[in-house]
């Protein structure tokens, strides 16, 4: 059975000031102020995810983790993407692998589905878009008060 990714877009719009510091600072800082907000915004998604998950044994809500997506090829500038996923690691037995998070979430022949993943983000969608510019309007400022900007 092929394993079926959730991917979820945040796209912020109408930022204007938040766009404009970014270019004031240039792409390097601007990239590591975008990446320290994407992670935020993963990370709230991530902390709602991890209480809704059914709790039997532990191993499925200690492997719901935030990661950096890398992108193959050339980096876009102004681009910065963080999954939140089922760590699935080595074999069955390992602590670091939730091989049946799909299963749990969406259901099998023999198992109802219970639904956890897809409700936290439709739950919490808002909320972390709106971390993710709360963040990157604080970044933005400490930044600026690093390289001597008023």
């Amino acid at each position: 059975m092929a394993n079926k990714l959730i991917d979820i877009q945040c796209n912020v719009k109408g930022l204007a000031e938040l766009e404009a510091g970014l270019i004031e600072l240039g792409a390097r800082v601007g990239g590591r102020v975008l990446n320290t907000a994407t992670q935020a915004g993963a990370r709230e998604l991530a902390k709602e995810i991890k209480r809704r998950a059914p709790v039997k044994t532990g191993k499925l809500k200690k492997n719901i983790v935030v990661s950096r997506k890398r992108n193959r090829g050339k980096r876009k500038t102004g681009e910065a993407s963080y999954v939140v996923h089922i760590r699935k690691k080595g074999k069955a037995g390992n602590p670091q692998n939730a091989f049946y998070g799909y299963w749990v979430e969406h259901g099998t022949s023999k198992q109802p589905a219970q639904p956890f993943f897809c409700p936290a983000i439709e739950a919490k969608r808002k909320d972390a878009a709106q971390v993710i510019i709360d963040k990157m309007d604080q970044s933005i400022d400490n930044e600026k008060k690093k390289l001597g900007f008023k």
